[in-house]
């Protein structure tokens, strides 16, 4: 290196930087890149390996980052790449396949086959349609302590409901709900006051309350009666004594 003051010339030279100077200019091409080269090496000095087992792993491991092991094998079909998915492909599924367990019978123990009394005790056990007759459930026979009852009670009073059906007649209703065939004439009898029969829709609901008869041969009272006789009326009876009162409930 070379230093120009005033009118004279000065030359400096530093140790290391002038060797390196008159080594590079001194030989040939060939020479002075090997001689580039180790004193590059000499200057940056390559790691020591390591020993531990979990830093080779890790660098290992960061080697892989940039490993496509999953390529898309929809491209670049046939290529390198597509060869080595395919083949990591392959190898997943025939691991897959080798790692499935073996399916075999479980064995159990199988139920005797029964017959006679012990068949027709398990058939009791059995729940069967109602269209059968119903001919399932344990039949136990009475003990001694059943009382045989010579009548059973029966509720007083009796919540039903009835349709009109088309063609039908308001009596005829009466009589399949319960009411006496006397009673059901004198009943539509009334309700013909307020509101003529014909002018009734079929399919009209009737709500009955039937009372506590005198005896099992007779048919129930009616107790109480309503119904909407049309869009705009509704009809309702009551007993009151031993008669029935109609009241006309209109509706707006």
């Amino acid at each position: 290196m070379r230093r120009k003051s005033g009118g004279g010339c000065f030359r400096h030279q530093d140790e290391i930087g002038s060797q390196s100077l008159y080594r590079r200019s001194e030989f040939g091409q060939s020479q002075s890149a090997s001689v580039a080269t180790l004193s590059f090496g000499q200057i940056v000095a390559a790691p020591p390996a390591s020993t531990d087992w979990r830093e080779r792993l890790s660098d290992w491991a960061h080697s892989l980052e940039h490993l496509d092991i999953a390529p898309d094998l929809g491209a670049d079909i046939a290529s390198l790449r597509w060869w080595r998915g395919l083949l990591t492909c392959t190898a997943l599924c025939t691991g897959a396949i080798a790692l499935v367990p073996p399916h075999k019978p479980i064995a159990s123990a199988t139920a005797p086959i029964v017959s006679g009394d012990a068949w027709e005790e398990t058939r009791a056990q059995t729940i069967a349609p109602l269209a059968w007759g119903g001919d399932t459930g344990r039949r136990m026979a009475a003990t001694d302590l059943v009382a045989p009852l010579n009548d059973t009670p029966e509720r007083p009073t009796l919540a039903l409901a009835a349709t009109l059906g088309q063609g039908d007649s308001f009596s005829r209703v009466l009589e399949r709900a319960g009411v006496g065939s006397a009673e059901a004439r004198s009943v539509a009898n009334l309700v013909s006051g307020a509101v003529a029969l014909d002018d009734i829709a079929p399919g009209t609901l009737v709500n009955l309350t039937l009372g506590r008869r005198a005896s099992r041969s007779v048919a129930r009272p009616l107790d109480g009666l309503t119904f909407r006789a049309r869009i705009d009326l509704s009809i309702m009876l009551r007993r009151v004594g031993n008669s029935l009162e109609l009241t006309r409930m209109p509706i707006a």
